[in-house]
């Protein structure tokens, strides 16, 4: 009996989970927790919960603080989520899940037509494959950076010359390389030599997608408090592109607000489901925030038309080419492939925001994000019923 009763006494800081019963061991999951703005701006407070989660053996695996937005994640039982949730300092709780990147075909074929599309008003001579020219301004990006969340790059690529800066790798389970060429290929579109639109910007790979194209949303919250540090630190014109969609979250759209009120463009695909763009995050973040620098990119085939697979809907502020988009990919400095999907036509539109953002570099994010937006209008054919029918120019012919 003095046994169990010196288990109990010793058990006491742990008494929010109720009496001293022996309990099974509960299954853990993940979870993301964000303090209330009281205590997201108080160091002191943070800590003092710190201590109160120790005193329960609930231990966080990573904490962020992006702007106003602050909290942490871990993996935690029933009960001690509970008592997390029911707790005085935090706002919300979400638990984590997996957002996943938006390609849809591969196959190696001839240059890009999407350089040709986005340099012309009016749709060029192009047979799907090959545009006839594309005309740009000669800074073209330069002076600024692109941050890819991705599954990496291939940094050695003879597309990138020498312009990629390592950053974060938040897929602990695999190196920084690109494992699958997703990443890769995104970059090769918004920042390429040859296939590029900002053939001048500096490329900043943070990897937090894996080799299946999978990223939790912990980890996309926590690439973009990177992402503002790095800026914050450096300087200059910053643009975020995320060419992946999950799950519709409030730390999400917190984590986005954040980088907005830090004075980055976002770019990110509207997905590839066929539906409205607004049932998935990122590009919900578009249906309360659409006068944000933000930018949520759906897919063009090359007769103007919307992709068959594009999603669509007032969370869609503009069409880039998204079919039959060539690009470099991770099998090899020299290598190109043609992948096709809502991944392809976010990186035309980070590349442009880039490009603008090098010839006009006194202007601020939302007016670089505006001038993206009304650069041609009405000129989408067969559009869905309200859906935003612009498509990305970069005002050169």
């Amino acid at each position: 009996m003095r046994a169990f009763q010196a288990m109990c006494i010793g058990a006491t800081s742990l008494a929010i989970f109720g009496s001293c019963h022996p309990i099974e061991e509960e299954e853990a999951l993940d979870y993301i927790v964000v303090f209330r703005d009281h205590v997201a701006s108080d160091p002191v407070k943070r800590d003092l919960h710190s201590n109160w989660m120790s005193e329960m053996s609930a231990n966080s695996t990573a904490n962020f603080a992006i702007g106003k937005l602050a909290g942490y994640h871990g993996s935690f039982t029933k009960r001690q989520i509970k008592a997390i949730r029911d707790h005085e300092d935090v706002a919300y709780v979400e638990e984590d899940s997996y957002d996943f990147g938006q390609n849809v075909t591969f196959v190696q074929h001839t240059p890009p037509w999407g350089l040709a599309r986005i340099s012309h008003r009016e749709k060029p001579n192009t047979n799907g494959d090959t545009g006839d020219s594309y005309v740009f301004d000669q800074v073209a990006g330069d002076g600024t950076t692109i941050y890819l969340l991705d599954t990496g790059i291939r940094d050695s690529h003879a597309e990138f010359t020498g312009r990629v800066r390592w950053g974060k790798n938040f897929v602990t389970q695999e190196g920084n390389d690109d494992r699958n060429g997703h990443g890769t290929h995104v970059a090769g579109t918004a920042a390429g030599a040859a296939v590029g639109v900002a053939k001048y910007a500096e490329i900043v790979p943070v990897k937090i997608l894996d080799s299946q194209q999978r990223g939790r949303l912990s980890d996309f919250v926590k690439a973009l408090e990177w992402v503002v540090d790095d800026h914050k630190s450096k300087g200059g014109r910053s643009i975020v592109n995320y060419s992946a969609v999950g799950e519709v979250s409030q730390s999400r759209d917190d984590a986005i607000a954040s980088v907005l009120d830090e004075g980055l463009i976002f770019v990110g695909a509207a997905g590839n489901n066929e539906s409205d763009a607004c049932d998935y995050g990122p590009p919900n973040y578009t249906e309360n925030n659409g006068d944000k620098a933000q930018l949520i990119v759906a897919g063009l085939n090359f007769t103007d038309a919307p992709a068959d697979f594009t999603n669509y809907g007032r969370c869609v502020q503009i069409y880039a080419p998204g079919v039959n988009i060539n690009s470099s990919v991770n099998t090899g400095d020299t290598a190109y492939e043609i992948m096709s999907g809502t991944s392809m036509a976010a990186p035309h539109v980070a590349g442009l925001a880039s490009y603008y953002w090098s010839i006009y570099p006194d202007y601020d994010a939302k007016a670089i994000t505006d001038m993206i937006k009304n650069s041609n209008p009405g000129s989408v054919v067969n559009n869905f019923p309200g859906t935003s029918n612009g498509i990305a120019y970069n005002g050169a012919n």
